[in-house]
């Protein structure tokens, strides 16, 4: 409905200017008026209605005193003053019609806009997270750590990161059946959740590999935190009833103000880590 009218404003308008168009062109006086009539046109669309139609009165005041001011001192003759009112007439009401359909076609145009980038929005939200297991994807982790890099050197604060790769994932999806990787993730998720704050975040960062923002965290609870881990995600229970030991290469990473490590070097150091470094 909503762009079959659109379509229609922009028949209308398209229709009153080439009419314009065809009744302006034999003259100089008409040329002008169309080059005007053009640009405020250009202005509805691009502005609304009522800035325009706020100009139009503006010229018409104006045009109106100066030639109400010759007939004061007599330069102005009656045939002028005839063709100016008929100019007022036909084509000031002409024209505020045209400003106020190409006024209608910008707010449609910015509706249309603000809709897209609503979708968008949604899109980049739903985007931005892992469906497996709810967790902020990669692009989202990157930026979260970047702005909690800038809190952190703002207000004196520390944080660290838990990396978690599960061993051997490539031969587990190999074994087992897309619903028994779904269901791994989607427990790990939820075990994870379990034994975290509301204040950390958590991050689908590879396709085998997790990662945990703790606030306030320094490196002296490592050892605590990887306790807690343990008795959560080392044991898993198939969708078939059986158990399994999972293993996972680890990182911990404690970052302190100020320090001169980038988001990229701070990666690279926990992929290092990881390599020596077996839960």
């Amino acid at each position: 409905m909503q762009e079959a009218i659109s379509k229609l404003m922009i028949i209308v308008l398209v229709g009153i200017t080439s009419a314009m168009t065809y009744l302006l062109m034999g003259s100089i006086e008409g040329l002008v008026l169309l080059f005007i009539a053009a640009l405020l046109i250009i202005g509805g669309l691009y502005f609304g209605a009522l800035p325009i139609l706020m100009a139009i009165l503006a010229l018409f005041f104006i045009s109106g005193s100066i030639l109400f001011y010759n007939m004061l001192i007599g330069t102005t003759m009656n045939h002028q003053v005839q063709y100016f009112l008929d100019v007022f007439l036909y084509y000031g009401i002409t024209l505020m019609i045209v400003t106020m359909v190409a006024g209608k076609i910008h707010d449609k145009m910015k509706e249309q806009t603000k809709r897209l980038q609503q979708y968008e929005e949604r899109l980049m939200k739903y985007v931005a997270v892992d469906a497996d297991t709810g967790f902020d994807n990669q692009t989202r982790m990157m930026n979260e750590i970047f702005n909690e890099m800038q809190l952190a050197n703002r207000y004196d604060l520390t944080f660290a990161l838990v990396f978690l790769k599960i061993e051997d994932y490539k031969e587990f999806k190999r074994l087992y059946s897309s619903d028994e990787v779904l269901h791994l993730w989607q427990e790990l998720a939820r075990k994870i959740k379990l034994k975290s704050r509301v204040t950390d975040k958590k991050f689908r960062y590879k396709d085998d590999e997790l990662v945990i923002l703790l606030t306030s965290t320094t490196d002296e609870y490592r050892d605590v935190i990887y306790d807690k881990l343990k008795e959560v995600i080392l044991e898993h229970q198939l969708l078939s009833s059986k158990w399994i030991t999972l293993s996972y290469r680890t990182a911990f990473y404690t970052y302190y103000p100020k320090q001169e490590h980038t988001l990229e070097q701070i990666l690279v150091e926990a992929e290092s880590e990881m390599k020596s470094h077996v839960l």
